[in-house]
């Protein structure tokens, strides 16, 4: 998707597992960069099975300049 760097850009991660989710995180680079780590939820013992979360990204402060790419995971 193409944004302006004013824009907000809401996404939402979930996660299951039989035994249970320990955590849940997102993890992004700008144009390839180092990955930063955002933690979205953190279980006690025992997991939940299933996890939903999410994160908003405030591109302005990512200091972003036309043509930069922002690649993301959950994991």
């Amino acid at each position: 998707m193409q944004a302006t760097s004013l824009e907000e850009l809401y996404l939402q991660a979930e996660a299951s597992d039989d035994f249970g989710v320990s955590s849940l995180e997102l993890v992004y680079s700008v144009n390839g960069g180092d990955d930063v780590v955002v933690p979205l939820w953190r279980g006690g013992s025992p997991g939940r099975r299933e996890v939903s979360a999410g994160h908003t990204f405030y591109l302005e402060e990512l200091e972003l300049q036309p043509g930069d790419l922002v690649a993301y995971h959950a994991r």
